[in-house]
C-alpha cells in the first residue's frame, strides 16, 4: 500500500496500479505515465476497477511526488 503515500491516490485506484505490476511509489516514479495510462485504462475494462482511470496529469503528479519520497 506504498502507492497510498501519495496525495489523492485513493485504494481503487493504488488497487488499479498495483494490478498493471507497479506496487512501490519508487517504481511508480520511474514510469511512463502515458503508457501507463493506456495499460490501466485497458486493465480496468477488464476488471471494472474505478469509474475513472486517472488522467495523465493525475498520473504525472503522482510519478513527481513518489520520485521525491524515494
Amino acid at each position: 500500500a506504498d502507492i497510498l503515500r501519495l496525495p489523492g491516490v485513493n485504494t481503487k485506484e493504488a488497487q488499479l496500479i498495483q494490478n498493471v505490476g507497479i506496487s512501490s511509489a519508487k517504481e511508480l516514479g520511474v514510469v511512463n505515465v502515458h503508457s501507463l495510462q493506456k495499460e490501466l485504462i485497458a486493465l480496468n475494462k477488464k476488471q471494472k476497477i474505478v469509474k475513472e482511470v486517472p488522467g495523465v496529469d493525475s498520473l504525472e503528479l503522482w510519478s513527481k511526488v513518489a520520485k521525491l519520497l524515494g
